[in-house]
């Protein structure tokens, strides 16, 4: 059972679907933040639907390669406009999907956010998304690295979804824009479930997970 269990994760930008449904079957929810800043990961990237397929939105940071920087210290890049590309992304791509009314301006300003550091910015987000779902459990934070948990109590997530395998952890089928021309889109950001299932998108969560745990 899941609902006797902690589950652990890096932080995430605009999180995959998956990661919220532990986050709502989990006991608790940790994020890790003593560990090293990784390319290639949802840290500073999400997925979304469009057209064309999968598209990909990437939060740029100063430094360039921050690969082994600790993730506290990891920050943002504003000296280029990606917030509005991202913007006019979403507003593209889902602008006739069913929910878009209801959760784009909040999106929008979440997008629009300008902390220093990554972990705040993702921090902030995670925050929001998961009141919008009506999720209500309160993330903590580790309080040290640990690099093996114990799997009778923990459930570790750390480096385990990823861009390169996000859509291996299949989701049950619900309707996307898109569907006809992509077929369903498995594991995408949360954003896509929130515009497009609304309010029901929390019982989705937990019906998904009670599917993939059977």
């Amino acid at each position: 059972m899941l609902s006797n269990k902690i589950c652990i994760s890096e932080t995430t930008c605009f999180s995959p679907i998956i990661t919220y449904a532990y986050l709502v079957q989990c006991q608790s929810f940790c994020i890790e933040q003593h560990e090293h800043y990784q390319r290639k990961s949802f840290r500073n990237r999400f997925i979304i639907d469009s057209a064309a397929g999968k598209q990909s939105i990437t939060i740029p940071l100063e430094g360039g390669k921050n690969n082994n920087t600790p993730i506290r210290e990891v920050k943002i890049s504003y000296t280029t406009k990606w917030q509005l590309e991202a913007i006019h992304s979403i507003q593209s791509n889902y602008g006739k999907a069913p929910y878009f009314e209801f959760y784009f301006d909040k999106i929008s300003q979440l997008l629009e956010m300008r902390p220093l550091f990554l972990i705040d910015y993702n921090q902030s987000i995670f925050d929001t998304m998961s009141s919008l779902l009506g999720i209500e459990k309160k993330i903590i934070y580790s309080e040290n690295y640990i690099k093996s948990y114990n799997d009778k109590t923990h459930i570790d997530l750390r480096n385990k979804i990823l861009p390169s395998n996000h859509d291996q952890y299949p989701c049950t089928p619900y309707l996307q824009l898109f569907e006809e021309k992509n077929n369903f889109l498995t594991n995408l950001s949360i954003i896509d479930l929130l515009f497009n299932l609304g309010p029901e998108s929390k019982h989705y969560l937990v019906n998904l997970m009670h599917e993939t745990t059977r």
